[in-house]
């Protein structure tokens, strides 16, 4: 079935922190389209290319079968025959707008605002999904190697992946504007040259941010793959390697790029924001007990644990895998099975099934982590959005 739906009171039944997730993440989809609405045909542009990005990412994730390694939880509404969350479509569409439109307001060179994008959706995804795998929003698969290094449960490369993509992303829907959308923006142009202008823009972008994130990928496979490297290692280097391209670009924030067409350029965009970091310190601090959470739907099959498949990486080399999730002997510390009856894993070949929560192994620690990258990134949008820029005051002062 293409489309499923879920009653809320049976998703707050057994999770209630991912029923307040779905809620929370189409909030804030919202409000990122509305200022997508009053800010002009670019940003809708911006807007809707990133939810077609996302479909195109999630649907081939699911389909082939070299990188088909997690299943979400089943939320209100699923597509894909339950693989596919409406707030995970959506989810792409309110991060990268929210990134690429705050990052715009730095005015950075392409190279450096492309990677500063890439680094901004990895502050705002961090919380997500260091809280996301604890609370059981969804499972990873078990043996993957390109998933097996973890921080808190979370891969490695979940972090390459967000950054890679999304720098991706704003570097093609960016040129593909300045080079088909806005050619003909100073002269006159029929509703149907506008029409397929922005549709060309919208499928390249849609269809090709995905392809050129596994690109830049190819150097982690490199190190991993061949050298044995640890994935922590490579994303570090990644992290420096474009945080040091961010840090290089020219910055020159204009005094009145705040405001452009019917809404504040900053307002929503710092609602989202704040409603993003503050319920993942919310869910921490009072709500979330993992322990008491289940979730039931499409996890990684049950089998025969002594059976091996392969994956087929980026760079053509083959890794191993196991099959089945073997329910006697695996490594997922974030579910048991002590909400089953006698506490028994489901049968063999089992697809859907109820996983448990088990409690933090340090809830203080995970206090610690979560509110600790919730603030860095609020200071973080807080010095792209909020802080005056250094030259506008002294120009200000020039003028008294």
């Amino acid at each position: 079935m293409f489309v499923s739906f879920r009653h809320p009171l049976e998703i707050w039944n057994e999770n209630p922190t991912f029923l307040a997730c779905t809620i929370v993440f189409q909030t804030m989809a919202l409000l990122s389209l509305i200022h997508a609405y009053c800010n002009g045909r670019k940003s809708l542009l911006l807007w809707f290319s990133a939810l077609g990005h996302g479909l195109t990412t999630e649907a081939l994730s699911y389909f082939l079968p070299d990188i088909d390694s997690f299943w979400h939880s089943q939320s209100m509404v699923m597509f894909l025959g339950g693989r596919l969350p409406l707030y995970v479509v959506l989810f792409y569409p309110t991060v990268m707008y929210t990134t690429n439109t705050a990052v715009g307001r730095l005015k950075l060179n392409l190279l450096s605002h492309v990677f500063a994008v890439g680094m901004a959706d990895v502050l705002i995804d961090f919380p997500f999904d260091i809280m996301g795998i604890k609370l059981l929003w969804w499972t990873w698969h078990d043996t993957d190697p390109n998933i097996f290094d973890r921080h808190y449960n979370v891969p490695w490369t979940s972090y390459l992946y967000h950054m890679t993509f999304a720098s991706a992303f704003s570097f093609l829907f960016n040129t593909t504007w300045n080079k088909i959308v806005g050619t003909g923006h100073q002269q006159r142009q029929t509703v149907l040259q506008n029409i397929v202008k922005l549709t060309c823009c919208f499928v390249m972008v849609s269809l090709l941010s995905m392809p050129l994130g596994v690109v830049q990928i190819t150097l982690y496979h490199v190190l991993h793959d061949i050298y044995h490297i640890h994935t922590e290692v490579v994303t570090f280097i990644y992290i420096v390697i474009y945080g040091y391209v961010t840090w290089s670009g020219e910055r020159r924030r204009p005094e009145d790029n705040s405001q452009q067409g019917g809404c504040s350029r900053v307002s929503l965009i710092s609602v989202i924001v704040c409603i993003h970091y503050a319920f993942y310190i919310i869910l921490v601090l009072a709500i979330a007990k993992p322990e008491n959470l289940r979730s039931t739907g499409m996890h990684e099959t049950i089998g025969n644990c002594s059976l091996f498949s392969s994956v087929t990486s980026v760079i053509g080399m083959t890794l191993p895998k196991k099959s089945f999730l073997c329910a006697s002997n695996y490594s997922e510390p974030v579910f048991d099975w002590h909400c089953l009856p006698d506490s028994q894993p489901p049968a063999e070949m089992s697809q859907w099934y109820t996983v448990c929560g088990t409690p933090y192994p340090n809830r203080q620690e995970y206090i610690l982590v979560v509110c600790t990258f919730c603030l860095l990134g609020l200071l973080v949008f807080y010095e792209i959005l909020w802080k005056p820029n250094a030259n506008s005051t002294k120009v200000k002062h020039k003028k008294l």
